[in-house]
């Protein structure tokens, strides 16, 4: 994601502000969700400041945005970008209200995202995007972009510029392995979930009991 990218002539007349992503928070008291990250070194958020994808040095950020009330004026809770083609805040100006989508459509490719790789980046977003690692939310922020930009060079496994981000040297490996680790689970665990109950009985009697099993699957099939 790039913070200073430079205007095309057909965009100079105007701005574009990136659509951010809102983790939800999820057993976590919002004093800790919401701390700013102690090793962060930019302020964006926790994360890391990382050369843009020409090369310009701390013109970009991987992780995730807040302060809330900052970056981000009346979200309560840390963002993160869901699309790596517009402008960042700097240029920007900050960022316009955040919205919730049940769908989205990749600015790279054009495409409607599936709807699983939605509810797995949601998965992902709900359990760990909010956070005070830095690591973290560097994992985060490139799975994200991995579930919503699928095959393009901003998504893991192998994406060039995925893979770029996060071996810069002052990202640490931990990074990608939670990553990778994230992606793993959502795969197996993401949504949309299915109860399943079974009658151990043979027929089904009014007024007397019956016993029956029950259990939920995630989209994979995984029994949770």
């Amino acid at each position: 994601m790039s913070l200073t990218p430079p205007r095309s002539p057909a965009h100079a007349g105007r701005r574009f502000r990136r659509p951010m992503v809102a983790a939800t928070a999820v057993a976590l008291g919002a004093s800790v969700l919401l701390a700013p990250s102690a090793q962060a070194a930019d302020q964006w958020g926790p994360g890391y400041l990382i050369p843009d994808s020409k090369g310009v040095p701390d013109a970009s950020h991987i992780g995730a945005y807040g302060v809330p009330g900052s970056v981000l004026p009346g979200l309560d809770r840390l963002a993160y970008c869901a699309d790596p083609e517009l402008a960042g805040p700097r240029e920007a100006d900050g960022y316009g209200p955040v919205e919730q989508h049940a769908t989205w459509t990749s600015q790279t490719t054009g495409e409607t995202v599936p709807p699983e790789s939605v509810a797995r980046a949601a998965y992902v977003l709900s359990k760990y995007g909010q956070t005070a690692s830095d690591a973290q939310a560097a994992a985060v922020d490139a799975v994200v972009y991995s579930y919503l930009e699928a095959g393009t060079t901003y998504a893991l496994p192998d994406g060039e510029r995925a893979l770029e981000r996060l071996t810069y040297p002052n990202v640490p490996p931990s990074a990608k392995t939670k990553a990778t680790a994230y992606m793993n689970e959502a795969d197996r665990l993401a949504g949309p979930y299915k109860i399943n109950i079974k009658h151990l009985g043979k027929t089904l009697t009014p007024g007397t009991k019956s016993s029956f099993t029950l259990d939920v699957t995630s989209a994979s099939g995984h029994r949770l």
